[in-house]
């Protein structure tokens, strides 16, 4: 360990970066300072806790998301309560999950459905100049609208698409910019408050705004607003084989703390006392270093000091 640690000083710290491999992304914990954890006789012994939790290492992913308000009941799908396995999906090979889709896993309940009166139109999720085009659109879109609803003649349609576009900027936006209400609203609840005071004439969509999820930032040159991207990763414990299939078993719950976290930044893998309920002489399952280990040495071999490692 303490050869490898000579020779890891001397390398730059690219070579020690596995955030990224074949399209995939990976969560990068800092390196040791020492170049290693330590010494240890077993896992359920003296094995260190995981370095996400014994350094409190946090999500750095910019969606808005709140794990308890989906597992509360409060949000359904399908006139059900939403469950884990509603979003977390095996892959083919049904050991890791699939990636998160907005269009596979949000949109059948965050349809974008901006107008309440006409809840066919939809904005489009995606980049920005999409989503503004298709404001600046939305004269043609209600006339699309108006012939598919059996709108054939020029005046019925033109008639219809000024109260429309009037009806929405009066009642839905309160006469903002419709632009800029769709780029940064983010608190629905008091948008839907204000709605509920204006009586039932007057409903409103429940879409709140793209910065309800998203990290909106005013716009560059363009005017455009800058949304952060996404990204979560595929692989938490990069050199940590974990295989769901094999724990099936469990309830979701008993290792994910997922009904209780309500930000964005919880890692939430299980912490080591909860894996050392089955991993250990007690509960009766291996924990020998090649059960969650990969071998990682270096396609080189190690530094002849420490071959005997």
């Amino acid at each position: 360990m303490e050869a490898s640690l000579k020779q890891g000083n001397t390398l730059p710290a690219s070579v020690f970066n596995y955030r990224h491999s074949a399209g995939r992304h990976f969560f990068q914990v800092p390196r040791p300072e020492q170049g290693y954890t330590m010494a240890f006789q077993s896992f359920a012994g003296d094995h260190p806790e995981f370095q996400i939790h014994s350094q409190h290492l946090t999500d750095t992913n910019a969606l808005n998301f709140n794990h308890a308000l989906h597992l509360s009941g409060l949000v359904q799908l399908s006139g059900r309560k939403l469950a884990c396995a509603d979003c977390h999906q095996p892959d083919a090979a049904n050991t890791h999950f699939q990636p998160l889709r907005f269009d596979r896993h949000c949109q059948s309940c965050h349809s974008l459905q901006f107008d309440a009166h006409n809840p066919q139109l939809h904005i489009p999720h995606g980049e920005p100049a999409g989503v503004r085009a298709y404001l600046r659109s939305l004269p043609t879109q209600y006339a699309d609208l108006a012939r598919r609803s059996g709108l054939t003649a020029q005046a019925d349609t033109e008639k219809f698409v000024a109260a429309q576009m009037r009806l929405l900027r009066e009642r839905a936006f309160n006469g903002e910019n419709l632009e800029q209400q769709i780029f940064f609203a983010s608190d629905p609840s008091k948008q839907l408050a204000v709605d509920t005071a204006r009586g039932p004439e007057s409903p409103r969509a429940r879409f709140a705004g793209c910065a309800y999820c998203h990290e909106v930032k005013p716009g560059g040159v363009d005017g455009l607003p800058r949304i952060t991207p996404v990204i979560t990763p595929d692989r938490w414990l990069i050199r940590g084989e974990f295989n769901h299939a094999k724990h099936a078993i469990a309830n979701c719950t008993t290792c994910h703390a997922a009904p209780s976290s309500r930000r964005t930044a919880d890692i939430l893998l299980p912490t080591k006392q909860s894996c050392t309920e089955c991993h250990s002489p007690a509960g009766g399952v291996s924990q020998s270093c090649s059960t969650c280990h990969s071998y990682h040495a270096p396609s080189g071999g190690f530094p002849s000091q420490a071959s005997s490692h």
